[in-house]
C-alpha cells in the first residue's frame, strides 16, 4: 500500500493563505453590502421577510435539529423574521438549511440578509459566509465542492492572492472554512434535480455547513425520493 505525505505548509504560505481568506472575506461583505443597497434591502428601514419551520417531508424531525424530545414543527414551529434569522441560524445543531418558499416569496432576500449579518456580527471560529448563484453549475461534471472552489477563485481571484488562488479557494471549501449559501437551484436544468440533490447530500453529510435556497415543491420532493432516509436539512418556507 502507498502512502502519499503531504509536505507540511511553509509558515509564510500559511500567512499567505490566512491573509487570502481574510481579503476574500472583505470582498465578499463589500460585495453583497453593495447588493443589499442597490436593492434597497436595507432603505428606508430593513426589509422584513417572516419565515417559519415546516412539516413537510423535507425537513429533519425537530430532535434532530434542535434535540427536543417529543415535539413537531407543528406543534412548536421555529419561527422569525429577517431580524431574528441568524441568532436562530446558530440555534441549529447541524446549521444545515433549506430556505422554501414560491417565486417572490423573499428567499433570495433571507438568504442574502442572513449572509450579510453573519458577516457584520462574527463569531469567532465561524465559517465564512459565501453566496453563490448556482445556475450555471452543472451537478453532472461538478461536485459541491468544486464549483464552490472554482466560483471562488473567478469571482475573488485577487483577494485569493497570487497564482496559486485556485489552490487557496479549494483549501478553504475542503477546510470547512465557508459556509456555502446556495441559491437559484431551481434553476438548474430539471434533468439534473436528482444529481444536485445527491451532490448536495454528499457535500452535507460530513458536517459541512450549507444553506439553499429553493422555489420549487418539485425539487422539495426530489430531496425526499432521490436520497430516501435522509433526515439532515432543516426546510423553512418563507411566505
Amino acid at each position: 500500500m502507498a502512502v502519499d505525505q503531504a509536505r507540511p505548509s511553509e509558515p509564510g504560505v500559511v500567512e499567505d493563505r490566512a491573509e487570502a481568506a481574510l481579503r476574500v472575506r472583505v470582498r465578499v461583505r463589500r460585495q453583497w453590502e453593495h447588493e443589499a443597497v442597490v436593492r434597497r434591502l436595507r432603505q428606508p428601514m430593513p426589509l422584513r421577510v417572516t419565515w417559519s419551520s415546516t412539516g413537510r417531508l423535507v425537513a429533519a424531525a425537530r430532535e434532530a435539529v434542535l434535540d427536543e424530545l417529543d415535539l413537531t414543527w407543528e406543534e412548536r414551529p421555529f419561527a422569525g423574521d429577517t431580524r431574528q434569522i441568524v441568532g436562530r441560524f446558530r440555534e441549529l445543531q447541524h446549521r444545515q438549511l433549506v430556505i422554501l418558499g414560491e417565486g417572490g416569496a423573499g428567499k433570495s432576500v433571507l438568504a442574502l440578509l442572513l449572509m450579510l449579518s453573519m458577516l457584520e456580527d462574527p463569531v469567532g471560529g465561524e465559517p465564512l459566509p459565501v453566496l453563490l448563484p448556482v445556475a450555471a453549475w452543472n451537478p453532472g461534471k461538478e461536485s459541491v465542492a468544486e464549483f464552490a472552489a472554482r466560483r471562488l477563485a473567478e469571482d475573488y481571484p485577487d483577494a485569493a492572492g497570487a497564482a496559486d488562488g485556485k489552490d487557496v479557494a479549494r483549501q478553504l471549501v475542503e477546510q470547512g472554512r465557508l459556509l456555502l449559501v446556495l441559491d437559484g437551484l431551481d434553476e438548474i436544468s430539471s434533468a439534473l434535480h436528482a444529481v444536485a440533490v445527491r451532490k448536495l447530500d454528499e457535500y452535507a453529510v460530513v458536517g459541512r455547513q450549507l444553506v439553499a435556497a429553493v422555489s420549487t415543491t418539485q425539487l422539495c420532493r426530489l430531496a425526499v425520493t432521490s436520497c430516501p432516509g435522509r433526515r439532515s436539512w432543516n426546510g423553512i418556507p418563507s411566505p
